[in-house]
């Protein structure tokens, strides 16, 4: 009898306490298939709760100017406070960073490759701090560099 009781009660908590699945509603647009998520966003407080899109930016590469530059195959990016974008890119000989003014021009570039101080072997990771500090981790020359943005 105990445990006829104890599986029963099994199953009920079982039932019961078992996240409860939102039903996912998929559409077809356009031959994409399109998943809408009822779910409420996370609310913290004191942020908003929906993202809006306030500002977008291109960066033409095809450009004769940028496409000197040789970084049209940059994947990773910081912006700083002031707007400036800042893209790194590894697979090249001489500077390493290249920054760009909020509406896309192509401002200075900085930070040389190699194995010396402030030089940079392989870019792992950015990132930017509160201060406006490239943060930069070598993991060829296994080193975090934090650099002040040039102006």
């Amino acid at each position: 009898m105990k445990k006829l009781i104890s599986l029963l009660l099994i199953i009920t908590l079982s039932i019961f306490c078992s996240p409860k699945s939102e039903q996912v509603e998929k559409l077809m647009e356009d031959g994409v298939e399109v998943i809408i998520n009822h779910l409420e966003p996370c609310k913290i407080r004191g942020e908003p709760a929906i993202l809006t899109l306030e500002k977008e930016q291109s960066i033409d590469f095809a450009r004769d100017d940028i496409g000197e530059l040789g970084i049209a195959d940059a994947t990773d990016f910081e912006v700083d406070a002031a707007g400036n974008i800042y893209f790194f890119y590894t697979n090249k000989e001489g500077d390493l960073i290249f920054k760009f003014d909020p509406h896309g021009n192509f401002e200075t570039s900085f930070g040389k490759k190699g194995q010396g101080p402030g030089e940079i072997q392989w870019i792992i990771w950015t990132g930017m701090d509160s201060q406006d500090r490239l943060i930069i981790s070598d993991n060829g020359n296994r080193k975090i560099l934090l650099l002040q943005s040039v102006s």
